[in-house]
C-alpha cells in the first residue's frame, strides 16, 4: 500500500529491480504493482539506461514543447536520448516542421569569410545565424571586399533591390548606405 506523502516505510524491502519488467511496462504500472512513487521506477529504469515503454514515452512525448526542442541541430538519436523518447518520435516532430536532418559540419573545412554567410548557408542549409556564429568562434572576419560599395547605386535604387543583386541582406545594405550618409531611396512625386 502506498505511504501518504513526506512518511517513510521504515521496513520497506528491497526490490529485485531485475526482475522488474522495466522498459517493458508503463512505469506508472510498476509503480503501482509495487507500490511506490513512479519517480522512483523512472530513476531506477534510466540508471540501467533503459527506455521507457511505448505508453510512457507517448504521454512524455505529448508534454513535451517540441517547438522550443533544438530540432536539426542535432542528431535525432542524440535528441531521443535526451528527451527520453523513441528517434521516431523526434523525426516525426522535425518533419511535421518542415526541419531538415542535423548534418554534422566540419566548420574548419568551410571556406568561412571567403564567402558571404547568406551564400555559405545556403550551400549547407543552415541558417545564415549558424554561419555566422561558427565563423566568430574562429575569430575570422565576414567577407567585405567582395562589394565596392562606392560604386554601388546606393540610395538610387530601393535597398531590397541591391541585396537581392549581391546576395546580402537589406540591411547589410541598408548598413552601408548609412555609413555614407546617403538617406533611402523614396519615390519622387510629381
Amino acid at each position: 500500500m502506498p505511504l501518504a506523502p513526506g512518511m517513510c516505510n521504515v521496513l520497506e524491502v528491497p526490490i529485485d529491480w531485475s526482475r522488474q519488467r522495466l522498459g517493458k511496462r508503463a512505469d506508472r504500472e510498476i509503480a503501482g504493482r509495487l507500490g511506490i512513487d513512479v519517480e522512483r521506477v523512472r530513476r531506477e529504469r534510466r540508471r540501467r539506461g533503459i527506455l521507457a515503454c511505448n505508453a510512457d514515452q507517448m504521454e512524455w512525448a505529448l508534454s513535451i514543447d517540441w517547438d522550443e526542442q533544438p530540432l536539426g541541430e542535432m542528431s535525432d538519436v542524440d535528441l531521443a536520448r535526451q528527451l527520453e523518447v523513441s528517434p521516431r518520435t523526434v523525426r516525426r516532430q522535425r518533419d511535421a516542421r518542415g526541419i531538415a536532418t542535423y548534418r554534422r559540419i566540419d566548420w574548419d573545412a568551410q571556406p568561412l569569410g571567403e564567402h558571404s554567410d547568406e551564400e555559405l548557408a545556403a550551400e549547407l542549409g543552415v541558417g545564415r545565424t549558424t554561419v555566422a556564429i561558427q565563423r566568430r568562434a574562429r575569430s575570422i572576419p565576414p567577407l567585405r571586399g567582395g562589394i565596392d560599395w562606392d560604386a554601388e547605386p546606393l540610395g538610387k535604387v530601393v535597398d531590397r533591390e541591391l541585396a537581392d543583386e549581391h546576395g546580402v541582406t537589406r540591411s547589410a545594405v541598408q548598413n552601408q548606405r548609412k555609413r555614407r550618409g546617403i538617406p533611402a531611396f523614396t519615390k519622387r512625386r510629381g
